[in-house]
């Protein structure tokens, strides 16, 4: 989908769909996702976006067009989007790279499960959903008027070299990258380039993106590029930190909002990789007990018995849930952030509350991002869907670590506040074991 040549003849990089540079390094063929049980260019999708193109075709959606933004309003507001989680990206790193510059910078709106890239005149919209069963999947949208109903087309090829490659460990995922680039947008390959996660340190993040907010001392890649095209020379390194307002960059007129807020983007990056390790833990363990169940079979074993191996690889796949969701070794701020736009109170607002009114989305912001640090994709329908032996072997390791006596272990969380993550995810989400609802008792 997003195959764009080089400035050097006879050489060409892909761009990621909605954000930011990577290499493809592996061709689909080699990869898990396209066996069995996945088979994900051959499965139909069933999703966010799906089932909009399903309501399109039945008439219950329709999708009005407009001269300023062609179908991007009426996209965002059929699937409950907020333009407050609006992010600006001005490097050159997307299929319609001709029309993106720090003067033109590509939007990124998303919610739970959906991420949607506009840029102004462009051809299309990009759109890329997190499926319970495939992952990352993606389509675009015609910017041109159409005949309704609408067509949202889904992409596969030229997207999954990109976004199915080491930055995704090797599955149809997403990645926020940060690099340098030059005055135009364009990317520049021999500097540094850096895949940003909750754990990357705020000095690595946001280089080719603006950024909106207060953040103190810390500094940020964000709103500087080179005026140089072969080295990285900003004119002002601090020139970058603290803005509130981009008018000065671009004219953000024809943007539905003119922010791109530092708190948005900071969720933007942890839901990012959340929804990778999830799709990563979903697809290796359906395809691990896929062959180990055409191994019984071809032995003439009558039924499936969980081996040592098996469940050395199952809880080896749930450690790695277990750490996105609580957040280990997680950058901490050292001065306070503060966004520029509702989208704080906006994403607080969604819940759930337990009977306190206590959220996995409530922000900290003064040390780290959030203020309990379990994340809210624990309600995900792409968490929902793992396979039940995973699931449970999530949560089992999940009540161990809340409940170990250990003050300081490796996720940084002390036991009054892993009493109170316990308590909140008691009484607000539904697929715990009924062992949680016993008092929380820390042991040795």
């Amino acid at each position: 989908m997003l195959h764009v040549g080089s400035n050097k003849p006879g050489t060409a990089f892909f761009i990621s769909c909605l954000l930011i540079f990577s290499l493809p390094d592996v061709a689909l063929g080699q990869i898990e996702f396209e066996k069995p049980p996945i088979n994900y260019s051959e499965t139909d999708p069933d999703n966010r976006i799906s089932e909009l193109v399903q309501n399109l075709k039945s008439g219950k959606v329709t999708l009005e067009y407009s001269q300023q933004r062609g179908y991007l309003d009426s996209f965002l507001n059929a699937l409950d989007i907020s333009t407050t989680s609006q992010t600006l990206v001005f490097s050159k790193t997307s299929r319609q790279r001709r029309f993106i510059s720090p003067q033109t910078p590509r939007a990124v709106y998303f919610n739970d499960d959906v991420y949607v890239g506009w840029i102004p005149d462009g051809e299309i919209i990009e759109i890329s959903v997190a499926d319970p069963k495939l992952g990352a999947v993606f389509y675009t949208i015609d910017q041109h008027k159409q005949i309704s109903p609408v067509n949202i087309d889904r992409q596969l090829g030229q997207c999954l070299l990109c976004h199915a490659s080491s930055h995704t460990d090797r599955i149809p995922g997403h990645i926020v990258r940060s690099v340098h680039t030059d005055r135009t947008g364009m990317p520049m390959l021999q500097s540094v380039a850096y895949r940003t996660t909750d754990r990357s340190p705020l000095s690595e993040r946001w280089g080719g993106w603006y950024v909106t907010g207060t953040h103190g001392q810390q500094m940020h890649m964000g709103n500087l590029w080179s005026e140089e095209t072969n080295q990285w020379s900003p004119i002002d390194q601090k020139s970058g930190s603290n803005l509130i307002d981009l008018s000065s960059k671009f004219d953000p007129t024809p943007y539905p909002t003119s922010h791109s807020d530092i708190v948005a983007l900071m969720v933007l990056e942890h839901q990012v990789n959340m929804h990778n390790l999830i799709t990563a833990a979903n697809i290796e363990w359906r395809v691990y007990w896929e062959e180990r169940n055409s191994q019984r079979v071809s032995r003439e074993e009558t039924e499936a018995k969980f081996s040592e191996e098996d469940n050395y690889r199952l809880n080896l796949i749930a450690k790695r849930i277990v750490e996105g969701l609580l957040f280990k070794q997680e950058a901490r701020l050292t001065n306070p952030i503060q966004g520029t736009s509702q989208f704080q109170n906006e994403f607080e607002a969604k819940g759930p509350f337990d009977s306190q009114g206590r959220s996995l989305r409530q922000f900290d912001l003064t040390n780290r991002l959030f203020k309990y640090p379990c994340s809210y994709l624990i309600y995900s329908k792409s968490f929902q869907a793992l396979p039940e032996d995973l699931l449970n072997a999530i949560i089992n390791q999940l009540k161990l670590t809340l409940n170990t006596s250990e003050d300081n272990d490796n996720f940084q969380i002390p036991i009054p506040q892993r009493k109170t993550l316990w308590s909140i995810l008691k009484e607000t989400s539904q697929n715990l074991p009924h062992t949680w609802q016993h008092h929380f008792n820390p042991k040795p």
